[in-house]
């Protein structure tokens, strides 16, 4: 079991990586915004829409080749950051 779970978290690590740091820092980005502006930044539910809607959007990245996947990523997560300033 300890090893089925290493050998996961090193396939994570070796080809998503890119995807998970992308989802964690805009979950992060949107978490300091809503609690910059609506004080209620704990709240369950945004969180979950939030983490729904990056993960459907990191999905997308999945159709591209792996050596263009980063391009992809920055992209979004530049346009993402000049959406919420």
């Amino acid at each position: 079991m300890k090893k089925k779970l290493k050998n996961i978290l090193k396939k994570i690590k070796e080809d998503y990586l890119f995807e998970v740091i992308f989802v964690f820092s805009n979950l992060l980005n949107d978490l300091i915004l809503r609690i910059v502006t609506v004080r209620n930044g704990f709240s369950p539910a945004p969180i979950l829409m939030e983490l729904f809607f990056l993960t459907n959007i990191s999905l997308i990245g999945l159709a591209f080749k792996k050596e263009s996947r980063p391009k992809f990523f920055i992209t979004l997560s530049v346009l993402f950051n000049v959406i919420c300033i």
